[in-house]
């Protein structure tokens, strides 16, 4: 609530601010009103105007001359000259004050309007829940073995594709990185799939022990994410940790359906969310996404969030209790903005996070292209990887337990809107790697999916009776989360 709520605060009340300060200096409440409509309107239209003009750079004077620049200094001048001709004119200003308070509203409006949807949607819905075998209660207190519990990483990459679709339609062989982690003695799953397609199915799923079930013919036609926000906010498997004493630390990822965890303690606050951050692209707050020189830029702080978090896994460890990390890090899947050295890959389009289809229809680029980004982002990604596991076991003071996953493949071939023009093996075909501190890795096996992760480690190393699940695949439509088509089978 307090996400959408401050926005609206920051729009009404500044606009109201503005109106009361302008009135004080020009003595009239009708001028000031026309002044204040003004700013506000060229406030909130900013952002389309900008993405109307085409984009440009060039120094003069030693100063860099931007699309940004240039708007924001002709909306000054504008402001300036016509609030100084206000000031002084005899005029009453009755009808241009009406309309341009009109026009100020409507685009406050369009802020609210925002705001009040995205507060109803979150406010309750329908649709499945996620069904688990096991229930809280299954889990004892402590461990009457007086095993010292472990500490528990799950890295999330998203998109993390498996390496035989590497090298069958992306011509790069991630050998080099599987190597990595076999001598680090890491159990890597060569035929798994992930259980959805969809991340906040995916990762519903999985931190719930299970698939989403009873799904009514309504429910196959909404697309609300509410309940997949939901189970992931209060997933069971945070639930059961909490009761053991662990402390949850989680690396903000940037991305609405991850964006919180119940009594999880983030090291790196962000200061924006996704929406807000839609919200700011509106305005000239906003910085330019190709040559921003303040680092403020969507694509910037994306970019800052992913090295943050790798750079930072090995901190994340406490000698008095034990730690359950969660690391939801949304690469290689798009935006593509590391290049395989890691230097800054700049995009031209606005910020998103589409991927497959949608990810073409922006006009990011072809096929050839997506590949190509994908799999230097990747590359980038797997020289970190190294780097924050290394730094995971050389820090850690108890014995640690590593979750190496993909939430689901990449999309060069995923048309979300047809299951028939869809690559299944692509986009379910995982990377899954396990790094159990005694090695015994008895109830893993190639196939193994997500949905069975914490089943297999909540039985081997805290005793809980909890059989793993069957081992199953699902693709649905983007419009149509819930409506699941069973591709288990599909190679």
């Amino acid at each position: 609530m307090k996400v959408v709520l401050i926005p609206g605060v920051i729009a009404i009340g500044g606009a109201l601010i503005l109106w009361g300060l302008l009135t004080l200096a020009m003595k009239s409440g009708r001028k000031s009103a026309v002044v204040a409509s003004m700013t506000v309107v060229l406030f909130f239209s900013f952002g389309h105007i900008r993405n109307i003009v085409p984009q440009f750079e060039f120094t003069l004077l030693g100063l860099d001359i931007g699309r940004r620049f240039l708007l924001i200094s002709v909306s000054l001048v504008v402001l300036i000259l016509a609030g100084f001709g206000i000031a002084k004119s005899k005029w009453s200003w009755g009808v241009p004050t009406k309309l341009l308070n009109l026009l100020a509203i409507c685009l406050i409006a369009v802020v609210g309007l925002q705001i009040a949807f995205h507060v109803v949607s979150n406010m309750g819905a329908g649709g499945p829940v996620v069904e688990m075998g096991a229930t809280e209660n299954a889990l004892p207190a402590t461990l009457e073995d007086g095993r010292e519990l472990p500490n528990i990483y799950y890295i999330v990459m998203d998109g993390y594709a498996r390496n035989d679709v590497l090298k069958e339609w992306y011509g790069y062989d991630n050998q080099p990185f599987l190597d990595y982690l076999a001598a680090k003695k890491f159990f890597i799953a060569n035929k798994a799939k992930s259980n959805y397609c969809q991340t906040g199915l995916s990762l519903s799923s999985t931190l719930n022990m299970g698939y989403l079930t009873n799904v009514s013919e309504k429910d196959k036609r909404t697309n609300t994410r509410v309940p997949l926000i939901k189970s992931i906010y209060a997933n069971a498997v945070c639930r059961k940790l909490r009761k053991l004493g662990y402390q949850i630390v989680c690396y903000s990822s940037g991305y609405y359906m991850t964006a919180e965890i119940e009594g999880a303690i983030y090291p790196k606050a962000e200061l924006l969310d996704e929406f807000q951050r839609g919200l700011l692209e509106t305005t000239p707050l906003a910085s330019e996404t190709k040559g921003s020189r303040n680092g403020r830029s969507a694509f910037e702080g994306h970019r800052r969030r992913i090295l943050y978090t790798l750079d930072h896994l090995g901190d994340a460890h406490d000698p008095d209790r034990p730690v359950f990390v969660f690391a939801h890090v949304v690469s290689p899947h798009p935006p593509f903005v590391f290049d395989a050295s890691g230097n800054t890959r700049e995009v031209i389009t606005p910020f998103q996070h589409s991927d497959g289809s949608h990810w073409f229809a922006s006009g990011e680029g072809t096929v050839r292209d997506y590949r190509e980004r994908y799999v230097d982002q990747l590359k980038f990604m797997d020289t970190k990887l190294k780097r924050a596991i290394d730094a995971i076991l050389a820090r850690s003071t108890r014995p640690t337990i590593i979750i190496l996953q993909g939430d689901h493949g990449p999309g060069s071939m995923l048309d979300w809107k047809s299951t028939a023009n869809t690559n299944m093996t692509e986009r379910l075909s995982i990377l899954s790697a396990y790094y159990f501190p005694d090695a015994r890795y008895d109830l893993l096996h190639e196939k193994i999916t997500p949905v069975n992760t914490f089943r297999i480690i909540f039985r081997q190393y805290f005793g809980e009776n909890i059989d793993p699940l069957e081992d199953n695949s699902y693709f649905s439509m983007w419009k149509t989360p819930y409506d699941f088509v069973n591709v288990t089978d599909t190679e």
